[in-house]
């Protein structure tokens, strides 16, 4: 059985695109977690109005740890990951952002990989608000994935939309630290070290980059408001090395 994560935010443009490309490729028997965290648009409509029986939708609580707007909202965003994770039944797990659009055998292609490893990731094309593609190949020529825990640690390469892993991996990776604004690197890392990881070189997803992502990317942020999101996704993520 297959479980797809998506925590879902105000995503009513993007929505129902994303998960119609995950649905045509998943069984009868697999299933889709959406946590909201408080959507004020039409996003549990859409989702609701799809009428797929696969589809469980589950409701988010936040926890306040942040002032600033940026980094409060990558920690809700992280948060809500979590309580989806919380949900899951599946033997294979599959992270999933609301704006994207799945490859057609995205799948099928991380699931036949999966049979040697515990974690896939693999690489995207980026596309614009519209669904243009900017880039074929984020990851052109070099593998983002290094050779050490450390320059891992250091480098953050991991992308939670570009995931897929067996449930064994909730063992370690749950709970999520409190204060984390990175699920993405706090489960890249935790299975680099306990688990076994590989990194397929095509492109398995459309990412969409917009105005309204959770992240740090195409963001004009002060330079007082970048070093501290580098020391809090530092700093949340120290134990994996420590532990």
């Amino acid at each position: 059985m297959i479980s797809v994560c998506i925590a879902t935010y105000n995503g009513e443009k993007y929505i129902y695109e994303q998960l119609t490309s995950i649905l045509s490729q998943i069984s009868e028997n697999d299933e889709v977690i959406i946590s909201d965290d408080g959507s004020t648009d039409r996003t549990i409509q859409i989702i609701r109005s799809i009428n797929d029986n696969r589809i469980r939708v589950f409701y988010h609580q936040k926890e306040h740890f942040y002032k600033y707007t940026l980094i409060r909202n990558m920690n809700y965003a992280s948060q809500n990951f979590e309580h989806a994770l919380q949900q899951c039944r599946g033997d294979f797990i599959f992270l999933a952002d609301q704006d994207d659009i799945w490859g057609q055998d995205k799948v099928s292609t991380c699931m036949q990989q999966l049979e040697t490893c515990d974690l896939i990731y693999h690489n995207y094309s980026e596309i614009n608000e519209c669904g243009e593609i900017i880039k074929q190949f984020h990851f052109e020529n070099e593998i983002p994935i290094k050779s050490t825990l450390l320059s891992n640690y250091f480098r953050l390469p991991f992308a939670g939309c570009c995931m897929a892993f067996k449930s064994d991996v909730l063992n370690y990776i749950m709970p999520f630290p409190k204060r984390t604004i990175t699920h993405d690197q706090w489960i890249g890392l935790s299975v680099f070290k306990n688990g076994k990881l590989k990194y397929i070189k095509e492109p398995l997803i459309k990412r969409r980059f917009h105005s309204s992502n959770s992240s740090m990317y195409n963001k004009n942020e002060n330079i007082l408001t970048k070093l501290r999101y580098k020391y809090l996704i530092y700093s949340s993520n120290l134990s994996v090395l420590v532990k």
